[in-house]
């Protein structure tokens, strides 16, 4: 089995074919099961049990090989991001120029190409504020 991470999104793999996907929810991740290769060759690569509307999985990952565990660190510049309170390009750039953060190891050009200019939650504070400013209230 092949399990990988990346951003906030998981795959996991059985004899190259897809078990499961997911996308993490605060401090879990929330899975996609293929039912095709829940049980694969009578062996059992997921049980789970239904508390309220979700399901909590056990998944048998005994067999897997470090080799084969791929864990993608989450883009520094993306943390960063959140970290100052979701602060604009610019603002990081200047502030990893003045070098006055401790930890913030991160060029001004990094920021610059690794920038995600769709963070959902500063899309979701523009939307707010373009409604505010037409007047229109929730």
């Amino acid at each position: 089995m092949v399990v990988i991470f990346q951003n906030k999104e998981v795959s996991i793999y059985k004899d190259e074919q897809v078990v499961a996907k997911g996308m993490r929810n605060g401090k879990l991740y929330e899975l996609s099961l293929s039912l095709n290769n829940v049980k694969k060759e009578e062996q059992v690569v997921a049980k789970g049990m239904r508390n309220g509307k979700l399901y909590e999985l056990s998944l048998s990952l005994n067999n897997v090989k470090k080799e084969h565990a791929h864990i993608v660190e989450e883009n520094k510049v993306e943390l960063w991001h959140k970290r100052l309170g979701h602060l604009g390009m610019h603002g990081m750039m200047k502030l990893a120029s003045t070098e006055e953060v401790e930890g913030l190891d991160i060029s001004p050009s990094t920021i610059k190409r690794d920038f995600n200019q769709h963070c959902e939650v500063c899309s979701a504070g523009i939307v707010e504020e373009k409604k505010s400013s037409c007047g229109i209230k929730d």
